[in-house]
């Protein structure tokens, strides 16, 4: 388990997480706040949060990494619509976390 009590992330791993949802990688908390093409783009906006009290946020297209401050980086792998006409949009991510 990691320190905020959610199931450790396998490095390289990709999950999926809903709009208006969060995940949290050791210290560090992501919120999906906006997921859709932007411009035609598979875009996302992404407010990082560290249990420190440091916050991000960052609007990411697909292949693009945004900081986790000390745990990484996360990917942006995908962006797709809900799987049904009432769920919300989900972004498809991969944790990179720091090498040695």
């Amino acid at each position: 388990m990691s320190d905020g009590g959610s199931p450790a992330v396998p490095a390289d791993s990709v999950l999926r997480v809903r709009q208006s949802a969060q995940l949290r990688i050791g210290t560090a908390r992501i919120g999906v706040m906006v997921a859709g093409p932007r411009h035609g783009v598979p875009t996302a906006r992404l407010l990082v949060r560290a249990d420190d009290g440091r916050h991000a946020q960052s609007d990411v297209e697909v292949g693009q990494r945004v900081g986790l401050f000390d745990e990484g980086e996360l990917e942006l792998v995908g962006v797709e619509g809900g799987r049904d006409p009432k769920e919300k949009s989900a972004v498809l991510v991969r944790h990179v976390p720091h090498r040695p």
